[in-house]
């Protein structure tokens, strides 16, 4: 709920309401997955279960052809399932992305579970020894 109250996203306004909404969801979904194992059936007969575990440190990134509900709903299921979180963004969305990092550890979050670093980074991001995995909007 803070960061609606930020100016730097006001044209952001528009998605921002629908993206916390969806990202209260999001984090209600993952609660009940943490709390019990998902039950999938296999193709054979088998039994598979989906459990959420964190992996390390994920990068997730933002250009201009990524909306900012799935960079939000990125951040929100890494951060939720105990991962930490590089986003890697252009230059075009770094300061919102900056605001948005600070609005977020006033909420009270660890320091250091969530960092902004700038897209031309992200060489360097991707060859670093602890990376677990990278979050790709796929649309």
């Amino acid at each position: 709920a803070k960061l609606a109250k930020v100016d730097i996203m006001d044209e952001l306004a528009d998605d921002l309401n629908r993206t916390l909404a969806t990202s209260r969801q999001q984090l209600t979904s993952i609660e009940r997955l943490l709390a019990k194992p998902k039950g999938l059936p296999g193709p054979t007969g088998e039994s598979n279960k989906l459990y959420l575990e964190p992996r390390g440190v994920l990068v997730c990134f933002a250009d201009k052809g990524v909306t900012f509900e799935y960079w939000t709903l990125s951040i929100v299921t890494a951060l939720a399932t105990g991962n930490v979180v590089v986003s890697a963004v252009s230059d075009l969305f770094y300061d919102e992305a900056l605001e948005f990092q600070k609005n977020f550890l006033e909420t009270g979050a660890p320091e250091g579970v969530f960092q902004v670093a700038r897209l031309s980074h992200l060489s360097d991001l991707l060859m670093d020894e602890h990376l677990a995995g990278v979050v790709v909007d796929s649309h």
